[in-house]
């Protein structure tokens, strides 16, 4: 079949100078094996190439996977005709980091960094559509850090674009800035749906999520109650200040106010408990009911 049919260029002038340009690129070289299953762009009617994608990315450090960072990439290239008639390459990624901060309460945090040749923030290295090569680099204002991207495409019979290989890498200094590691930027082999739980802030915190569901099913008269004596049961500290409590904590640990060391876990348990039954002693004193005391109880003794 002729290249000319098998690509649908009917409508093509010959005299224009991005048919010829397009004639140049290899689709019959392409057509042999294409490796990935999604077209990550196309080649417009006009000759002009167009590359936009989200790609998923997994970082190495050393060889090794960082387990609790997931990326995502999504990247546009293309080219256009500039003034003269000559062909100019635009490029732009936009990186989506997830990071798990778990351990500090703050779940997975997001963070996005654009790049682009526009504000200089990525350099081309070599655009070549002809090759099928993309190669360019993600800048870092004030820092020597780089990373670079290397892609190679290959064209179907249809003017699709697929992405045939992709190696991404940087050299990160260490904080004392003489060690360096080996990171590298890796898509994976096969699409995945990463389970990320992110901290949506709220006007409340989850434990007053926790807090409401027990209080709005009290009577209105346990809820005046607690009201009185909010901030001895909703804050521990509190609690242990209270002067009455601070008097039953110590006859039961006589240095728990010394601050010269830690108590055992054993210890703990023992406060929470007195904790939890003197609070409930006193709402109980000041009118609560039984049924109320009981759901400030549990809520007590199972929201940490």
């Amino acid at each position: 079949m002729p290249l000319r049919s098998a690509l649908r260029f009917d409508k093509i002038k010959k005299t224009s100078t991005l048919f010829f340009l397009l004639l140049s690129i290899p689709f019959g070289t392409a057509f042999s094996k294409i490796n990935t299953c999604q077209p990550i762009g196309f080649v417009q009617e006009d000759g002009t190439c167009s590359i936009s994608y989200d790609f998923g990315i997994e970082q190495y450090e050393d060889g090794k996977r960082i387990q609790d960072s997931f990326q995502k990439w999504h990247i546009n290239v293309r080219n256009f005709p500039g003034k003269n008639g000559r062909m100019l390459n635009a490029v732009s990624v936009e990186r989506m980091i997830f990071e798990n901060m778990e351990g500090l309460g703050a779940g997975y945090v997001i963070n996005t960094w654009p790049h682009s040749t526009e504000d200089r923030t990525l350099e081309i290295n070599n655009i070549d559509w002809v090759k099928g090569s993309l190669h360019f680099s993600l800048v870092f204002f004030g820092t020597s850090k780089k990373i670079d991207v290397l892609m190679k495409i290959k064209y179907d019979s249809e003017r699709m674009i697929y992405l045939d290989y992709f190696k991404s890498y940087c050299v990160s200094e260490g904080i004392s800035n003489e060690t360096l590691s080996s990171v590298e930027y890796r898509i994976p082999q096969y699409t995945f749906t990463a389970r990320i739980p992110v901290k949506m802030n709220g006007f409340k915190s989850e434990n007053d999520r926790e807090w409401d569901g027990m209080y709005f099913t009290l009577s209105k008269e346990d809820r005046q109650v607690l009201d009185n004596n909010e901030k001895l049961f909703r804050f521990a500290d509190n609690a242990y200040n209270d002067e009455e409590l601070a008097g039953i904590l110590k006859k039961k640990i006589p240095d728990i106010y010394d601050g010269k060391r830690k108590l055992s876990p054993a210890e703990y348990r023992t406060t929470e408990k007195l904790r939890i039954e003197y609070i409930v002693s006193k709402v109980l004193k000041q009118g609560m009911s039984k049924e109320g005391a009981l759901k400030l109880r549990k809520f007590m003794a199972e929201v940490k």
